[in-house]
């Protein structure tokens, strides 16, 4: 008999507390996890994320203390750049002199909608270069996540290698990119520098031994030949990072919203 009171009671509190209107007012509400899609990029150079980090801890010979992180969406290919200021004009300067004069102009370039991104002399620019500025969804960090997530693995990889040989961080740069852009890639089930070249580095052994690593490229195919290979090889990762990204979406929980009922 207590227990079927304890019970009863127990239905008319929680009863309670789901139709309390002061409740539902003050009550924080859980956001929902919408399923973000994502649209790879078709081929490399022509979807690039830009970033900063920084203030680092010390500050280069030259004065440097950001990186501006320059990440190619296709292939994960990043480009590094270390910077004195985030100032706009020296961020153009970089994006000039350091991507489109050795790479060529891309047709869209995503930031965050925060600091010197949002200025209009970036925006002006870009459009007199035909470069679509798109800035990342409000709220929502990881539509931007690429450059993030790379800009955490540099930041984590200078710190290591200052406390192991306590030299400046700048001259660290090229080896860390080096590594990063050689480094297996699990969404796109490739290496950056494969997808951006079409073929693996060649490493000081391949010069030992008078070798050059050809593999999707070789002097044996045609100019159509190595473009279809590319092409395939950069499908299929595009493909895996689809695959990747709705085996992540279809891990979210639905969240169920709230519904307000009068008192009873």
């Amino acid at each position: 008999m207590f227990d079927a009171t304890i019970s009863q009671i127990a239905k008319k509190l929680d009863a309670y507390l789901k139709n309390c209107h002061i409740c539902k007012l003050t009550n924080p509400v859980p956001k929902p996890k919408f399923q973000m899609k994502t649209i790879p990029p078709s081929a490399p150079m022509r979807d690039l994320s830009i970033d900063f980090l920084g203030p680092l801890k010390s500050t280069g010979s030259l004065g440097q203390k950001f990186i501006l992180n320059v990440i190619d969406n296709a292939t994960r290919f990043i480009f590094p750049i270390p910077m004195k200021t985030q100032q706009i004009e020296e961020t153009i300067d970089a994006l000039t002199t350091q991507i489109f004069m050795k790479f060529g102009f891309p047709s869209t370039i995503r930031s965050d909608n925060v600091g010197n991104f949002r200025s209009n002399l970036l925006k002006d620019y870009l459009e007199k270069l035909n470069i679509q500025m798109v800035k990342s969804t409000p709220y929502y960090s990881k539509s931007n996540a690429p450059v993030e997530r790379s800009l955490r693995t540099i930041q984590s990889s200078i710190n290591k290698l200052i406390n192991m040989t306590n030299c400046e961080w700048v001259t660290y740069i090229p080896y860390v990119a080096y590594t990063y852009n050689n480094s297996y890639i699990e969404s796109l089930k490739s290496i950056p520098f494969e997808l951006m070249f079409g073929r693996n580095p060649n490493i000081s052994m391949d010069l030992f031994l008078r070798k050059y690593n050809a593999y999707t490229i070789d002097k044996d195919l045609t100019t159509i030949e190595i473009q279809e290979r590319l092409a395939v090889a950069r499908e299929l990762a595009a493909e895996n990072y689809k695959e990747f990204r709705n085996l992540k979406n279809s891990a979210i929980p639905a969240v169920e919203p709230q519904i307000f009922e009068p008192n009873t």
